[in-house]
């Protein structure tokens, strides 16, 4: 917004959830075994080690270190596929969603060269931005980048849904509008201006006011806390990052 500042051409945006998107991701037999785990006795106790039942899950799992960066490497794909149909445009059909996330704001659909747009993705967010309104297009290569990576039930024939998330779409996540909150901020197109959500402002007052209930020591995980949530709120304040020097020595030390 910043590098294309134009009050005549506002921005408007998108974002798509993956649903249970490491579930999606199927791994190598081989590789299988490495998340295997017990399961547990269907009445709370078991008897002899020879009664174990071992799961094997041929599924992405959760606390595995490799598993995000696995994971987005199949998104990133995704995310690529998307640009490329942008940039290239081909016909392609009516995708589901696609009436669903049209604006609820008066559009008159403009040609694609005409518009400036940004599509980028965070781990299981694809977040889309334009400028001016050929939404359609947009919307459709979207949809249709996603499900090139992430197939539809008609495709994969299982029974755990759409790779999109229908859900955050019902919540209105997915419709495009000038205000959206993308990554735990708001992001205003007609004023090109972005905004911590009034909650997460509170919850720093908050945090902040718990502190002067300690004389002489702070607990790590209190400064770890606070540390954490004013970081993020520093996306916001140029320079701000540099304010935190005092707060990482302070936290090299011990417990407290």
């Amino acid at each position: 917004m910043a590098d294309t500042y134009d009050r005549d051409k506002p921005f408007q945006f998108c974002k798509l959830d993956i649903k249970d998107g490491f579930w999606r991701m199927v791994v190598s037999y081989e590789d299988a075994w490495n998340f295997c785990y017990i399961l547990p006795a269907a009445d709370g106790t078991m008897k002899d080690i020879d009664d174990a039942e071992i799961v094997v899950p041929h599924a992405l799992q959760m606390g595995w270190c490799e598993s995000p960066p696995f994971f987005c490497a199949s998104s990133e794909t995704a995310r690529d596929v998307i640009e490329q149909l942008v940039i290239n445009p081909i016909e392609m059909p009516a995708r589901k969603f696609e009436s669903r996330l049209r604006s609820d704001q008066p559009i008159i659909e403009s040609k694609p060269e005409n518009t400036k747009n940004v599509i980028e993705d965070f781990v299981d967010d694809f977040i889309g931005e334009i400028t001016e309104a050929h939404l359609t297009h947009l919307s459709r290569c979207m949809l249709h980048g996603i499900h090139s990576v992430f197939p539809p039930i008609k495709a994969t024939q299982h029974g755990g849904g759409d790779a999109i998330s229908e859900q955050k779409i019902d919540k209105g996540e997915g419709r495009w509008d000038y205000v959206k909150e993308i990554l735990g901020w708001n992001f205003d197109g007609k004023n090109f201006t972005i905004q911590l959500p009034s909650d997460k402002c509170d919850k720093i007052v908050e945090r902040l006011k718990k502190v002067k209930k300690f004389k002489r020591k702070i607990p790590r995980k209190v400064v770890e806390k606070i540390e954490g949530s004013l970081q993020h709120a520093t996306f916001g304040i140029p320079r701000g990052s540099g304010l935190f020097s005092l707060v990482q020595m302070a936290m090299q030390g011990g417990k407290q």
